[in-house]
Order: C-alpha cells, then structure tokens, then sequence
C-alpha cells in the first residue's frame, strides 16, 4: 500500500534541515514496525515543496504503528 504526500515546509527551515528532519523519522517509522517498506522523498520545482511516498504491507499496519509512535492506544 502506498502512501502519497504533498509536503510545503514550514517558513524559517531550510530544505536541508527538513530533509534531515525526514530521514531521520523515517528511520524511526522503519524500526518501529515490520510493516513498513520504506520511504521516498522527492524535491518538487517549487522552493519548498516536497512529494513523499511511504510503502506499507497493509492499512492495518500503517495505522497500528502510528498509533504506537504517537502513544494512543486503541481505545481512544
């Protein structure tokens, strides 16, 4: 399954700064589950502005490991 992002930085960090910011994240999602497949950031044209996909197994997946990076469990 994947997932499409459109992603515009926040005024005041660089493209460099989010790049890092991301790798790092994404090595984090990548540890944290066996469902994750991996992650591609792409630079767009326009000054700030990013595409990301993120490969997971399944939905379920997905959702059961952002639940546990953020800390929710399923109750709420």
């Amino acid at each position: 399954m994947k997932y499409l992002f459109e992603i515009t930085i926040k005024p005041g960090l660089t493209e460099e700064e989010y790049i890092k910011a991301w790798e790092k994240g994404s090595k984090i999602i990548q540890a944290s589950s066996d469902e994750a497949e991996g992650t591609i950031l792409y630079k767009t044209d326009e000054p700030g502005v990013f595409i990301a996909i993120a490969s997971w197994k399944s939905r379920e997946g997905r959702v059961e490991a952002m639940k546990k990076l953020e800390g929710v469990d399923e109750e709420t």
